[in-house]
């Protein structure tokens, strides 16, 4: 009977289930929208019941001649969202990461944690969005039993899937309470936001065996009992492992929701960067132990896109099959959800004229995007990123090939683009197959199933007019965000 791994990724929108055999080829995918509920005290949150209920109707799609080859299953999911476990089991729902509720809150410790230099401890810069402000947030008005753990997304299905108690530590790299130099909680910060270390539980690597299938699991599942459960990390981390993006000479470009751009480096970078401080940038351990990532990103990416289409124009994805991308002079600020740096900066469309219609707008949200992105890799250049790295795209965006052009153009190099779509959730299945001991590490496991669909080359016939809207759109970018801080907007 041939061997099967099972990658699972909670994104914001999606939840995915895939199934791959050991050279990463896709056997079996299905999905569905990540139950996110609205609550009187909490608001958005993550739903703890109505998530699990959907995981065991997924795998009870599973066909059972796969089912009989499932072996492990890896779980990647969505930061900083994290859950109170007490004895019984979980005993809240989840904040969403991208709650403003926590605002206000954030403010009352910026002086305090910049006191203790917490961004030479933890590799972070300053948002509401991370995990110990959901915490105090949350113990503050559910007033929470005193024996809870707080685990993230991926250790909490782990946990239902296991019973054992564990956080890996390229999620608790999202908390702004681990110590990325010694890989520990901190106990400075803990002291500062008064968390009980009692109430963080143990810190593991990514592709740590965290438990085969409990009985009443496995039946409601439908699975064998030595079916292995492990934890791949951060969504975009995990992708970023199934691309390569460990070693220095490759960059990823991960897309969904958010829009991201990842560096995987060793300790010498990441001790550079904690000199440096690149705004925007946040480090944090990796999937593959032993390296580091360095990450800047838009809360909304490909939402930009979903947002235009479904509420704008109140069409389907089809609009784009037939986009004419043309010269236009309009420019898209692809801040919806503000910036993980400043919540304040918004979006705008700018220089719209009588003559632009719907396909001018589309195209330029994909320029606002390249633009972002490639700002993003101009900042790591202090670094020693070459010009001649190997940069790797993921995630939904990569359906659209015009998309995928004017990023090529916009950034002047060619873009790789891998034949599995969803590569943080076959990140996550392969780190579950090294949990159960089918790949000898995390580098030959990459090299088995790593495969390049296309390859994107830049179009002269853009690059020119891109190169001189880039420049403009960062002067556009940079009064914007004094307008934003001004409090006007």
């Amino acid at each position: 009977m041939e061997d099967f791994l099972v990658g699972m990724d909670i994104g914001t929108t999606n939840t995915k289930v895939i199934i791959f055999d050991p050279d990463g080829e896709q056997m079996f995918a299905t999905s569905f929208r990540t139950p996110i509920v609205e609550d009187e005290k909490l608001g958005e949150v993550l739903s703890t019941k109505k998530l699990w209920e959907k995981i065991v109707e997924t795998f009870r799609k599973i066909p059972e001649e796969l089912k009989k080859g499932i072996r492990a299953i890896g779980i990647s999911s969505l930061g900083e969202t994290v859950f109170p476990v007490g004895d019984e089991g979980e005993v809240s729902d989840g904040m969403i990461w991208y709650s403003p509720l926590t605002r206000e809150l954030m403010e009352e410790y910026i002086q305090p944690l910049e006191d203790l230099d917490y961004f030479k401890k933890t590799g972070l810069s300053m948002s509401w969005i991370f995990s110990a402000f959901k915490m105090i947030y949350m113990n503050e008005r559910l007033k929470l039993p005193s024996n809870v753990k707080w685990l993230d997304t991926s250790s909490f299905i782990a946990y239902k899937m296991t019973g054992k108690i564990a956080m890996d530590r390229c999620l608790a790299s999202r908390t702004l309470l681990l110590n990325i130099k010694t890989g520990e909680w901190d106990e400075d910060l803990l002291d500062l936001f008064k968390i009980p270390r009692s109430s963080l539980p143990e810190l593991v690597d990514c592709g740590v065996n965290r438990g085969n299938l409990k009985k009443d699991v496995a039946e409601e599942l439908g699975l064998c009992r030595d079916v292995v459960v492990s934890v791949a990390g951060q969504d975009h981390i995990a992708g970023a492992f199934s691309a390569g993006v460990f070693d220095e000479n490759r960059i990823l470009n991960s897309t969904g929701t958010t829009e991201v751009i990842l560096w995987g480096v060793k300790k010498d970078k990441l001790n550079m960067f904690l000199n440096l401080k690149i705004p925007g940038y946040n480090a944090g351990f990796h999937t593959v132990p032993g390296f580091y990532y360095l990450l800047d990103g838009l809360p909304t990416g490909g939402y930009c896109v979903e947002w235009m289409i479904k509420k704008v124009l109140k069409k389907d994805y089809d609009i784009l099959k037939n986009l004419n991308h043309r010269k236009n002079p309009i420019y898209f600020l692809p801040f919806l959800r503000g910036m993980f740096m400043d919540e304040r900066m918004g979006a705008g469309f700018l220089n719209l004229r009588d003559s632009n219609d719907s396909e001018d707008m589309i195209s330029s949200i994909f320029e606002g995007l390249a633009f972002e992105v490639r700002l993003m890799m101009d900042k790591l250049k202090p670094l020693g990123l070459k010009d001649d790295c190997d940069v790797i795209m993921v995630g939904g965006e990569t359906a659209n090939d015009t998309l995928i052009k004017i990023r090529a153009s916009a950034i002047g190099r060619p873009i790789q683009v891998m034949k599995v779509v969803e590569a943080t959730t076959l990140g996550s299945a392969i780190v579950g197959g090294i949990a159960k001991g089918m790949f000898e590490n995390f580098r030959s496991a990459f090299e088995r199933t790593f495969k390049v669909a296309k390859v994107v080359e830049p179009d002269p016939e853009y690059s020119q007019y891109l190169e001189e809207k880039y420049e403009n759109y960062l002067k556009i970018r940079k009064v914007m965000e004094e307008v934003g801080k001004s409090g006007v907007i």
